[in-house]
């Protein structure tokens, strides 16, 4: 969006850009994006991303500007936006352009093939700043608004394809091993929150979560004489649950939309931050931080949830383990497994 609307704001006389996705099943109107423009000393146009998406809730159809140009298809001027949307919600975006609000607009929708995909708004801090004239401009911006939104529909529907098949994997690999039901949500979701806590950008959370889903890929290769062992495994025993890192990752070259990161999950989760891990003897920061991050909550999931070999330690409990290890182990289930055995 940020290529187009450079392009509205030197088209027209807007301080700001609003834009909306139309959800017609649901009846709401997304935001998608929004912008300050602001002109430099030599007259060029920037745009001011510094609002916060997460502010704007989905709304319905109503009788503002951006709604009517939705409903009719067709662009939407307002020359006096106080006077047009009296009674409307107003959200604080957390911006600079808050202290400057808009008082006039002119709203374009933008489509696929016939269909109206949502639609955007220029806004100016002027009344009546908008006319017929600057509607050749905004009607091009549509046009390709139109494409670009199509095409990120289809990514996001291929992404949630992918989502869907590395979830059926990692459901079909808890099922085999008898973990604890819900194991694979439960993990991907503590390791997407530890994630957020972290600040992790959106591309390394999705890898995280991937990698989650894929952790035990290579354990369809273990017999389950090994994997439903209910005792202490053998040292050879031990040594073929090892392989199972390698093998996950031969497997997971196969799945050519996983990224490295997500691929580093699966390999690395059983690392050791003191060099005694697998399968490479990596040591503290040399082991990925997703891989690092997982292996705890995984370990965290294996202790607090009860299982053939073992009761479910309490939070309390899992969190000092994990705290004595600190600086010495990254956790790996077998440890877990081992540990509740002496209890």
């Amino acid at each position: 969006f940020r290529a187009l609307f450079v392009f509205a704001s030197r088209t027209s006389p807007a301080d700001g850009i609003f834009v909306a996705r139309y959800d017609p099943a649901a009846g709401l109107r997304h935001c998608v994006y929004c912008a300050n423009v602001l002109i430099d000393a030599d007259g060029r146009a920037a745009l001011e991303e510094d609002a916060d998406l997460g502010v704007f809730p989905p709304l319905p159809l109503n009788e503002g500007p951006q709604s009517r140009a939705i409903v009719t298809g067709e662009p939407v001027i307002t020359p006096d936006l106080d006077a047009a949307v009296v009674g409307l919600p107003r959200v604080d975006s957390g911006s600079d352009f808050d202290e400057r609000p808009p008082r006039s607009s002119l709203a374009v929708p933008f489509a696929f093939e016939g269909t109206v995909l949502g639609a955007f708004e220029v806004q100016s801090t002027e009344l009546d700043a908008f006319d017929e004239l600057h509607l050749p401009g905004l009607r091009m911006a549509a046009t390709l608004a139109g494409i670009a939104v199509r095409n990120l529909e289809l990514l996001e529907r291929e992404r949630a394809q992918h989502e869907a098949t590395l979830r059926a994997l990692g459901l079909a690999l808890e099922y085999r091993d008898f973990e604890t039901a819900g194991h694979t949500d439960r993990v991907v979701e503590t390791s997407l929150a530890f994630g957020r806590t972290l600040g992790l950008d959106a591309s390394t959370l999705q890898a995280l979560r991937w990698g989650a889903y894929l952790h035990d890929l290579g354990k369809v290769a273990i017999s389950d004489a090994i994997l439903l062992k209910p005792g202490r495994l053998t040292d050879d025993e031990f040594a073929a649950v090892r392989r199972h890192t390698l093998i996950g990752v031969e497997m997971c070259a196969d799945i050519p939309f996983l990224s490295p990161d997500a691929r580093a999950v699966v390999r690395s989760h059983h690392e050791r931050w003191d060099g005694g891990g697998y399968p490479d003897g990596l040591a503290g920061e040399t082991i990925p931080l997703l891989a690092r991050m997982f292996s705890l909550v995984d370990v965290y999931d294996a202790l607090t949830s009860e299982r053939p070999y073992k009761r479910a330690w309490s939070h309390e409990a899992a969190i000092a383990e994990l705290t004595a290890g600190a600086g010495t182990v990254s956790y790996t289930h077998l440890r877990a497994h081992e540990t509740v055995l002496d209890l």
